[in-house]
């Protein structure tokens, strides 16, 4: 049983890893996009026919909705005796499946000629937190 123990510790260690690093590229677009939120983040966003039927607003709320509840888990998961890396792993691997890259896409399918720019930069603001917040966590 303690090997297997140790190779779920490990296999966790390195999601984790892989999690945080994938968090940091994801808050440095976001950084991109509160630093020239005028600029768009893909070459053809404004006139892209799936960018304007994305609900900006609406990806970011149930996202970091998601991303709460996960976090919660996450919490619960660690404080609660027997520590099952497994678990937590399972956890992980949701959020790095869905949420966390739907809020930062929520941030890049925020044109500045639908939304403004005001509003896109503070989305992409409040991604980010939310992202550090989540990063700080892991």
């Amino acid at each position: 049983m303690a090997p297997n123990d140790e190779e779920s510790r490990k296999a966790l260690a390195t999601l984790i890893a892989t999690a945080t690093t994938l968090l940091e590229q994801l808050q440095s677009t976001l950084t991109t996009i509160q630093r020239n939120p005028l600029t768009p983040t893909t070459p053809s966003s404004s006139s892209s026919p799936e960018t304007t039927s994305i609900n900006a607003l609406s990806l970011a709320r149930d996202t970091s909705l998601l991303i709460r509840a996960h976090s919660t888990k996450i919490s619960l998961l660690i404080i609660n005796e027997p520590f099952t890396p497994s678990a937590i792993s399972t956890v992980i691997r949701e959020l790095i499946k869905g949420p966390i890259p739907g809020l930062a896409t929520a941030a890049q399918a925020c044109p500045h000629d639908l939304y403004t720019s005001v509003v896109r930069k503070a989305l992409a603001y409040r991604c980010q937190q939310v992202l550090l917040e989540l990063w700080g966590l892991l």
